[in-house]
């Protein structure tokens, strides 16, 4: 569960050093003469995965196995029992047709199996849970959140969800600011994640990297980082880099594309999306 998890966490923030040109140095195989070849020696590999696609579940489906292991696991051991679980009566019929085992509780590996019908109930609760705190904040009744109502606690849901701009959150928009809110929050989190990599990897503290200061792995693919072409690694260079790779995170998860981990001999027929690193 752990390296779901970590997976998880590496699409929503920035892999330094790592991963992310690991990525890179991957692809250079592709290159020269062989990008003929490599189309023809995917298609059977590509049949072979299918299984373990099912058993890790596609890039969106391991993010929210992971996310509800994350927020539903209260004691950290690894499985989600049905109080975790939730959901009322409807939540433990969904729970029972996951239960394959019929232990009364959920691993990773049923959870994964029913990504789908996980996903809708998970959609399903947070969609109640919405209702039910939209009731309670909306004093007056009249349907609509105010400012006051809102409170500076979810002043961002006002900003992020008032689609008419009349001020107020109606419970469609109060539902939809929802999932904005938590991906604002998400990035400032990957973004505050960044600068403190930053800062370990700045030693000097000039705003780039230079010399030692660059990984080895990252100086492998320093042609393609250093855009300005100065030798150096700069912030922005590596804040474009975190961004593009979290676009592709988000793209890939709404294809319903798997494979979570980059394996070399994988990656060909994504060199398209990765140019630009």
């Amino acid at each position: 569960m752990k390296r779901v998890l970590m997976f998880a966490a590496v699409l929503g923030c920035f892999v330094f050093a790592g991963g992310v040109f690991a990525q890179a140095e991957g692809e250079k195989p592709a290159g020269g003469d062989k990008p003929a070849e490599t189309p023809e020696a995917e298609t059977p590999k590509k049949d072979e995965n299918k299984p373990e696609r099912r058993q890790a579940g596609s890039t969106a489906g391991v993010r929210e196995v992971a996310r509800v292991l994350r927020e539903r696991d209260k004691d950290q051991d690894r499985k989600i029992s049905t109080e975790e679980f939730g959901g009322g009566e409807e939540g433990a019929k969904v729970f029972g047709e996951l239960d394959a085992d019929k232990d009364g509780f959920l691993t990773m590996q049923e959870l994964t199996a029913g990504v789908t019908k996980l996903s809708e109930e998970m959609a399903r609760q947070s969609k109640a849970a919405a209702e039910e705190e939209f009731n309670a904040l909306d004093r007056d009744s009249n349907k609509k959140l105010s400012k006051e109502e809102l409170g500076e606690a979810r002043a961002k849901h006002l900003e992020l969800g008032d689609k008419d701009k009349d001020g107020s959150l109606s419970l469609e928009e109060y539902i939809e600011a929802k999932p904005k809110v938590a991906a604002a929050a998400a990035e400032e989190e990957a973004k505050k994640r960044f600068d403190e990599e930053w800062k370990n990897l700045d030693k000097d503290g000039d705003g780039k990297l230079t010399g030692d200061e660059i990984p080895e792995r990252m100086k492998r693919s320093l042609d393609r980082l250093d855009t300005d072409k100065d030798g150096a690694v700069s912030k922005a260079e590596l804040e474009t880099l975190r961004k593009s790779m979290e676009g592709q995170g988000r793209q890939r998860g709404q294809r319903g594309q798997g494979g979570g981990r980059q394996r070399p001999g994988n990656e060909p027929p994504k060199k398209d999306e990765n140019e630009g690193f």
